[in-house]
C-alpha cells in the first residue's frame, strides 16, 4: 500500500510536535532534586516533634525558622515555621519579631499581609494582648520605614498604645 505525500506530511508533523513536547517539558521528566536539610535544621525539626507545651512548640518553631532562614532558598520554609509558631502559641511575641526581621527588607508586602491577619485573629485583651500589641507595633514600624505611609504608621501606633 503506497503512502501518499499527505500521510507522510502528517506523520512528520506529529513527530515534530512530539519532539517539541518532550523538549518543552523535559524538566518534569527527570523529577526534582531536593537538597538535604542542614544538620541544624534537622535538629530544629526534631525539637519541634519533641515539644509538649504550646510555649515549647512555639520556641522550637522559631528556632527551626531561624535555621531555615540561613539555608539557601529557605525563605518560604522559614515563613511557614514562623506562622506555625504563631498558631502554636498565640500569646508569643517572638515569632512576630522574627518574621518582621526576616521579611521587612525582602518582602514587606507579605509581612504587611501577615501582620494584618495576625491582628485580626488575636484578641486585643487578655492573654494575647501582648502579641497583638507586638503585631501592631511591627506594622506601624513597617509603614514608617519601608512602605512610607506616615498616616497609617501614626494611626496604628495609637492603636498599639491602647491594646491591652
Amino acid at each position: 500500500m503506497p503512502t501518499s505525500f499527505q500521510s507522510l506530511l502528517v506523520l512528520v508533523t506529529v513527530a515534530a510536535f512530539l519532539l517539541f513536547l518532550l523538549f518543552k517539558y523535559r524538566p518534569s521528566l527527570g523529577g526534582t532534586v531536593l537538597r538535604p536539610a542542614s544538620d541544624e535544621l534537622r535538629l530544629a525539626r526534631e525539637l519541634v516533634r519533641s515539644a509538649t507545651t504550646p510555649r515549647e512548640k512555639a520556641e522550637a518553631f522559631v528556632n527551626a525558622a531561624q535555621a531555615a532562614s540561613r539555608e539557601k532558598d529557605g525563605l518560604a520554609t522559614a515563613v511557614g515555621f514562623y506562622v506555625r509558631a504563631m498558631k502554636a502559641d498565640p500569646t508569643a511575641c517572638e515569632p512576630i519579631l522574627g518574621l518582621r526581621d526576616l521579611l521587612e527588607r525582602k518582602r514587606p508586602e507579605l509581612l504587611e499581609s501577615v501582620l494584618w491577619h495576625r491582628m485580626a485573629v488575636l484578641s486585643w485583651s487578655g492573654d494575647t494582648a501582648m502579641a497583638a500589641r507586638c503585631a501592631a507595633q511591627s506594622l506601624s514600624q513597617l509603614y514608617a520605614r519601608r512602605l512610607k505611609d506616615r498616616d497609617r504608621a501614626g494611626v496604628i501606633e495609637r492603636i498599639a498604645d491602647r491594646i491591652g
